[in-house]
């Protein structure tokens, strides 16, 4: 069963999808988890805060909506566009982590996007 599970993901899941998985492993594991977790949470909580103080001012709501971009650049071009294989294999794993930034805080905070 293992063999076939190991398998199926190293065969359906691409480079940046296993390099994400092992990253949450790492900083997820027993030596690392006070480090990195209880960090993350108080940032977390900090930021749900001044979310929240934005969208709800006094106790009324300040805004209707947050007009926010979701990318720091533009997108790679379609998979299976034979001319252009070359562009999409320019986009690197900094790149591709860098454009979650733009979204990540608002999923953070519980807001919905």
């Amino acid at each position: 069963f293992e063999t076939q599970i190991s398998s199926t993901r190293v065969s359906n899941f691409g480079s940046e999808v296993i390099r994400r998985i092992l990253c949450g492993t790492a900083v997820l594991s027993s030596n690392r988890f006070h480090t990195f977790y209880e960090g993350a949470a108080t940032l977390r909580a900090l930021l749900t805060k001044q979310l929240e103080e934005v969208v709800f001012q006094d106790g009324k709501e300040g805004v209707d909506f947050l007009l926010l971009p979701t990318s720091i650049s533009l997108p790679p071009t379609i998979i299976g566009d034979e001319e252009n294989e070359e562009e999409i294999a320019k986009v690197d794993a900094t790149e591709a982590f860098a454009n979650d930034v733009m979204t990540v805080p608002i999923s953070l905070a519980g807001l919905p996007s």
